[in-house]
């Protein structure tokens, strides 16, 4: 497809191509061009990188490259990148756009806003773009959904039955959680095999903490259990938290009936 001047390049699919080029050896490239509205040209082009088609992803289209609208910003930010990288640090998209505005702010670039489109194609740009770590999510049962219903539903029946008022109705879960929390994404450059992200090394240090609330949408206050023996005086914990210790950090027996005690029932 013939463009004019300073408009955009049409781009088309690996799927695309293909097609075009199977139709230009049963009709010609000149039928072919006619059909598919493109220009013979990249008909004949496509012809010639036929088996490299056949292995792209279908739906691959041809990159279009940009030139650097702040050439001096870009470098600075791609060496920053590269830098934190090399050190493991996990790096998101905010982090850089962050990062692209301060250096903006110290290099006296007016005007510059860092969006989320800049940014992807600044990464793409220079190469870069979000790796994951390998993670192992917790499945939920199949019968996941049907099992909440149920239980929806008998709630709603209990409540009918003693006319329950909704501050009596609560839901309450504890959770697992870690000192260090670490990214499972970071800004990497493509291709790379190995990803690694630099921690404290105290990920796999936790504590639980109890959440609750009620029906009416009031939030009871946090239950916070350490895995220790006995807490520390010289802490000042915030108000509104409680806090115990217990061996393992785990809401046993004896945590459950203190937060029963004191959460619970003086809600």
């Amino acid at each position: 497809m013939s463009t004019e001047r300073g408009s955009p390049r049409a781009s088309y699919s690996a799927c695309f191509k293909l097609h075009v080029v199977m139709y230009a050896v049963d009709h010609g490239n000149r039928a072919a061009g006619k059909h598919f509205k493109v220009d013979e040209s990249c008909i004949r082009r496509w012809r010639s990188q036929r088996e490299k088609l056949k292995l792209a992803p279908k739906d691959k289209r041809a990159n279009r490259y940009r030139l650097p609208a702040y050439p001096e910003l870009e470098k600075d930010l791609t060496d920053w990148l590269s830098e934190k990288r090399k050190s493991g640090v996990a790096v998101s998209i905010n982090v850089i756009r962050l990062k692209a505005l301060s250096i903006a702010q110290n290099t006296n670039i007016k005007d510059f806003k860092a969006s989320v489109r800049w940014c992807n194609a600044f990464l793409e740009l220079h190469g870069f773009s979000i790796q994951r770590r390998a993670t192992v999510a917790q499945k939920l049962p199949q019968d996941y959904e049907y099992k909440l219903i149920n239980f929806q539903r008998f709630i709603t029946a209990k409540r009918r039955q003693h006319n329950y008022e909704l501050r009596y109705i609560g839901n309450t879960d504890q959770t697992p959680m870690t000192f260090d929390i670490v990214l499972n994404s970071t800004v990497d450059k493509k291709g790379s095999k190995t990803v690694s992200i630099l921690t404290t090394g105290h990920e796999k240090d936790r504590f639980t903490v109890m959440l609750a609330c009620l029906g009416d949408g009031t939030k009871l206050p946090p239950y916070v259990v350490f895995k220790r023996k006995t807490l520390t005086k010289k802490i000042t914990f915030p108000n509104g938290v409680i806090v115990r210790c217990q061996e393992k950090g785990w809401m046993d027996e004896a945590m459950i009936k203190d937060w029963l005690k004191t959460v619970w029932s003086k809600s």
